[in-house]
């Protein structure tokens, strides 16, 4: 291939050296005839003109016609009498016609002297080829440059059928070859038997990079998968393992409860045994966050409205006497996950207000309301509720650090980072159902954003 290029070349080359030296040979045969007219031919038609011998005249302008390079004589006197006119019909009918088709047109006046006297005669006007056309008209340029020309062309094309067999080609089944490949799986047979027949050395160096390549992505892809598979593995093992902590919890604070239980039924003192009851419910506050955690999809965090829910009717069931009934109610905003460091603490304090609102709300009833609600968003503010229709409160300002158990609300609602308050009536609770007559309690408690996790302040004295 690389010898027909030089040969293309090279013809093409030789060609171009042969028409510019054409050229410049035809471009000095016309400058001879224009010199040899004006020293020889001028003078003697001037002559000719002057002395009125027309005849001759005209067959000297007929020989200037036959001059190779002429193709169009004209002469014409002072008086505007043309005497002589010849265009070549094969370049035109007129000199115009002539001159338009690249002709040299060259003026020659004619003149006679004698003595120190010279008369104007006429002109003598001729016609020359260019050179270009002279040296292919006359000179057979054509013929000489079609040949060589069509060697050069059949050259370059011989040229251009062996860079597609040798580059072109190679290159287009490589490309189809590329699109058909997968990197990441095996590579199929045809495509080695391509690379063992690629006989193009840029190709086949493409061939086997991608050959290599593959084998690389390959293998990176398989210890990728086995790593995945080794992390499944441990976030499954990690998973049994939490949900076994969470559940194994649960049971000993089950065996705490037990334990509670066992005590509480043994001592005779009403104090004493209220108090074991009321540490019971707080250790099964806790317990159900754990049980929550290891029957749920998150070991991280469980579901607010579903806590509440339990949390409220275990309450109501180990708090309240056989001659009462408390009817719980609920109005829960749309459900948000609450973390273990944030559902602990507030079982505790839900503890605390449910409990007292079992115990001291319905005195002398026999049927009550408990309306437990929440409100805000994942991008709003915590704010728990809970209301009751009882017989209210006495002195609700002092009723902070009263008790233990008021004293624990005020202690996790600061750890909570949780406003809260205690008001009487029913005003503000969502969904409230009680008697047109009920005095009622509300207790709110509103926590931040994002409550921060930290230990319990100790009590103040």
């Amino acid at each position: 291939m690389l010898i027909a290029l030089l040969i293309g070349i090279g013809t093409v080359f030789v060609v171009s050296v042969n028409v510019l030296n054409r050229y410049q040979i035809a471009a000095r045969i016309i400058r001879s005839d224009e010199e040899r007219i004006e020293d020889s031919i001028v003078p003697v038609l001037s002559y000719l003109v002057w002395v009125v011998n027309d005849n001759q005249a005209k067959q000297l302008g007929e020989g200037i016609g036959e001059i190779p390079s002429v193709v169009g004589v004209t002469v014409k006197l002072s008086d505007g009498v043309t005497l002589y006119r010849w265009v070549d019909d094969r370049y035109g009918k007129s000199d115009d016609e002539v001159e338009r088709r690249d002709g040299v047109v060259v003026y020659w006046p004619l003149e006679y002297a004698r003595g120190d006297e010279s008369f104007s005669l006429g002109t003598l006007q001729v016609t020359f080829l260019p050179p270009w056309r002279y040296a292919a008209v006359i000179d057979g340029l054509y013929a000489q440059i079609i040949p060589n020309f069509m060697l050069a062309a059949f050259v370059l094309l011989v040229v251009a059928l062996a860079f597609r067999r040798q580059i072109s080609h190679p290159l287009q089944k490589l490309q189809h070859d590329l699109e058909a490949l997968d990197l990441t799986q095996a590579l199929p047979w045809w495509w080695t038997d391509a690379r063992r027949n690629d006989r193009n050395i840029e190709t086949s160096t493409v061939r086997a990079v991608v050959t290599n390549s593959s084998a690389r992505i390959r293998q990176e892809i398989e210890e990728r998968k086995a790593s995945e598979r080794k992390l499944e593995r441990w976030l499954t093992e990690k998973d049994v393992l939490l949900r076994e902590i969470h559940h194994r919890v649960k049971n000993n604070l089950q065996v705490v409860i037990s334990l509670l239980a066992l005590q509480r039924r043994a001592i005779s003192e009403d104090a004493a045994r209220c108090a074991l009851e009321d540490s019971e419910r707080r250790v099964m506050s806790m317990s159900l966050v754990h049980e929550l955690l290891y029957r749920g999809d998150d070991l991280a965090a469980i579901r607010l409205n579903e806590y509440l829910t339990d949390l409220t009717h275990a309450i109501v069931a180990t708090a309240v006497h056989d001659q009462l009934e408390i009817i719980p109610q609920f109005s829960f905003a749309a459900e948000r996950p609450l973390p273990l460091d944030i559902a602990i603490p507030l079982g505790i304090v839900v503890t605390e207000i449910l409990t007292n609102a079992a115990k001291h709300a319905f005195t002398g009833r026999h049927r009550g309301t408990l309306t437990i609600s929440t409100t805000g968003t994942d991008d709003e503010h915590l704010s728990v509720t809970i209301c009751d229709d009882g017989c209210g409160m006495p002195d609700v300002d002092r009723i902070p650090g009263s008790s233990l158990g008021m004293e624990l609300v005020g202690t996790l609602c600061h750890q909570l980072e949780a406003a809260w308050k205690l008001t009487p009536g029913p005003d503000g609770a969502p969904g409230f159902a009680g008697t047109a007559d009920a005095v009622g309690t509300c207790f709110s408690l509103t926590m931040a954003e994002h409550p921060a996790s930290q230990p319990p302040s100790p009590p103040q004295p």
